[in-house]
């Protein structure tokens, strides 16, 4: 099994993929992108689509504090009609180390 290392993960701060990691940020900047679709369901005809869309980062401001501001976008299409959805966060993570243990918490405010 192939190991993975940890970086940003897909909020900006230290993990691998979503799951976050208790240490000190790289400053950055990043973004994915996703698009899906599937068939006509039986109450709704017709394909859908869904185009998604993450822009984060991480700064750390205090040795043992990360700060990760976030964008989240999603736009829907169905045959009859679509939508879109924005939403910001604000993370803030505190992480220690005690003994061999690495400890850390999350505090994240959001709006929609």
């Amino acid at each position: 099994m192939a190991q993975r290392s940890i970086g940003p993960a897909s909020d900006g701060q230290p993990g691998v993929h979503r799951l976050g990691v208790p240490e000190s940020a790289i400053p950055n900047a990043d973004g994915t992108f996703g698009y899906g679709i599937t068939e006509a369901q039986s109450d709704a005809p017709g394909l859908h689509h869904r185009l998604s869309l993450r822009l984060a980062g991480a700064i750390p401001v205090l040795p043992w504090l990360n700060l990760a501001p976030a964008l989240d976008g999603r736009w829907d299409l169905h045959s009859h009609d679509g939508g879109t959805v924005l939403g910001g966060r604000l993370a803030a993570r505190a992480f220690t180390n005690w003994r061999n243990l690495k400890l850390g918490g999350e505090l994240t405010g959001w709006v929609a």
